[in-house]
């Protein structure tokens, strides 16, 4: 299956702007009045509703408290998508991040919880690429089509094309990268998208995608390849993406009925009529506010949740 209906998130404690991070995030906003007290807690209100609502959908959320004893703060710890995932059989693969206080958010405590209670057949632990400066960020550097075996990566500092090779083999799946797009960041420099996961959402049966996020020469090897393995293409704007996180969806199954797209109310009040037209033949939406996490972290609801596909003991 594409999506399941077991997560894992975790609960933020400090969270707030990261400097480290926003050297290749152009979606990271400066701090304004706000003390980082404020914010830290604004954002865990956020996280507290936005788990509130999926349990409420029958969504089986598993919460991790941060680990307060790093030796120094995790900004980013409430997007775990990006140093851990999970594979249908039985594989638990750990990731190299670019950025050191990003590092410091893997926890051996969820590997041991994800062995006690389900079953790993192996941990395939990659982040010591980090010390020859080789980085994939999770399935905020890939994103999986599980049912037609295919790896889609923006390839970026974040996303490097030999690491994401080899994990696609581990995957057994086919990987299709590609250069992303440069545009204006908000400072007026030129950027480019720091994780595929911003551009590109698979679902069961859709793909939500930005392909002005693609570089012309490669887009559309990258539209067709998502043709030829059946996907409806829903495309969005590069104002889509870049305002309002359109991108960064996340399908899960729902316990009965069409399964959920996550995502946030930026991007659900940016989608145009026919947009949610189009998503509403085939997923129900499910929406939460997360203003700050969004504004300071960068990242919107897809980066916050971490999948289980692993099978139960």
């Amino acid at each position: 299956m594409q999506s399941t209906n077991r997560v894992f998130m975790i609960r933020p404690h400090r969270f707030g702007y990261n400097p480290q991070t926003a050297q290749d995030n152009t979606f990271q906003s400066l701090p304004g009045e706000q003390s980082q007290e404020d914010v830290a807690q604004l954002a865990t209100a956020e996280f507290d509703a936005m788990v509130g609502a999926m349990r409420a959908q029958g969504i089986d959320v598993k919460v991790f408290e941060e680990n307060l004893d790093t030796p120094e703060a995790t900004p980013d710890v409430v997007f775990p998508n990006n140093w851990v995932s999970t594979h249908a059989n039985g594989n638990v693969i750990i990731y190299p991040m670019r950025w050191a206080n990003r590092q410091l958010e893997r926890r051996e405590d969820v590997v041991i919880f994800l062995k006690e209670n389900y079953k790993v057949s192996k941990v395939i632990d990659i982040s010591a690429q980090e010390k020859q400066g080789q980085y994939l960020e999770g399935t905020g550097s890939m994103i999986i089509d599980h049912v037609n075996g295919i790896v889609y990566a923006a390839l970026s500092e974040r996303t490097q094309a030999l690491l994401t090779q080899t994990v696609g083999e581990q995957l057994d799946c086919r990987v299709v990268s590609f250069k992303p797009n440069r545009y204006k960041g908000a400072n007026g420099a030129e950027a480019a998208i720091y994780h595929t996961n911003v551009m590109m959402c698979i679902a069961s049966d859709l793909v939500i995608i930005c392909p002005e996020a693609i570089i012309p020469e490669d887009r559309e090897r990258v539209l067709n390849a998502l043709r030829a393995s059946g996907k409806i293409i829903v495309p969005i704007t590069l104002e889509q993406m870049l305002e309002s996180f359109c991108g960064n969806m996340l399908e899960v199954q729902a316990p009965e009925g069409l399964p959920y797209l996550l995502m946030s109310t930026t991007a659900y009040n940016a989608l145009t009529t026919a947009q949610r037209q189009e998503i509403e033949q085939h997923n129900q939406m499910l929406h939460f506010g997360i203003p700050t996490i969004e504004k300071y972290g960068g990242g919107s609801v897809r980066c916050m949740v971490a999948e289980n596909f692993l099978p139960k003991l």
